[in-house]
């Protein structure tokens, strides 16, 4: 994540003794100047960890409420229109985002009006997601990696194409370099995947995976 190029955050002292996911929340909190709180809530919106710059009670009860909300809109439209993947909420002076990873927990972050136009908080939240699942061991849904992704490529000597640029959720990051390149072969269900490593223009590391059968790509 690119906490180089953001202000650390003043964050609030602790009531709970830190846990695994401490350290990825505080890097989050720390790269985005204008981030407020990141909260990790269980499916019944309890708090299983948080890093804040708000009280811990604000912090809690901001991601318990956004979370309820969010769940309802799941199971009121699942049938419909496809499972919530993520909840934006916008103010004038602030701004709510919920990331769905799954199994029912959440990441919820509450952020300052300026940090809406950072492009960065949309892509750091999946990484966020990746490490936090991979801690807790839940389980990726499918539906994680559909909606989400959107890879635009450039022409490459080296390896016929290459990303150049990612749209996630509408906000676009710029691939600042290509770092490695490989294949991963498919086994039972899954499709043989070509994966670069890529550097994006806010320092990020993320590596990347498209599925040419689909025509998909995949954080």
């Amino acid at each position: 994540m690119a906490s180089d190029k953001a202000a650390e955050a003043e964050e609030a002292p602790r009531q709970e003794e830190e846990t695994a996911f401490t350290a990825p929340l505080r890097r989050f909190l720390r790269a985005h100047a204008g981030v407020r709180a990141v909260v990790f809530v269980d499916e019944e919106g309890e708090c299983i960890d948080y890093c804040t710059t708000l009280t811990t009670f604000e912090a809690k009860v901001t991601a318990a409420h956004f979370h309820i909300i969010a769940e309802t809109l799941h199971h009121a439209v699942l049938r419909h229109g496809g499972p919530v993947l993520a909840l934006y909420l916008e103010t004038e002076g602030e701004g709510i985002v919920l990331r769905r990873l799954g199994e029912g927990y959440s990441i919820v972050v509450r952020f300052s009006g300026a940090e809406r136009e950072t492009a960065g908080i949309a892509l750091d939240l999946e990484q966020l997601a990746l490490e936090l699942r991979k801690e807790a061991m839940i389980h990726t849904p499918v539906e994680a990696s559909r909606g989400l992704l959107d890879v635009e490529v450039r022409p490459s000597l080296q390896w016929g194409f290459a990303p150049s640029r990612l749209s996630i959720d509408g906000r676009f990051v710029h691939v600042h370099s290509v770092l490695g390149r490989w294949f991963e072969e498919g086994r039972g269900e899954k499709e043989a995947r070509v994966c670069y490593r890529i550097r994006c223009t806010q320092g990020t590391e993320l590596t990347l995976r498209y599925h040419a059968a689909s025509g998909s790509w995949q954080l």
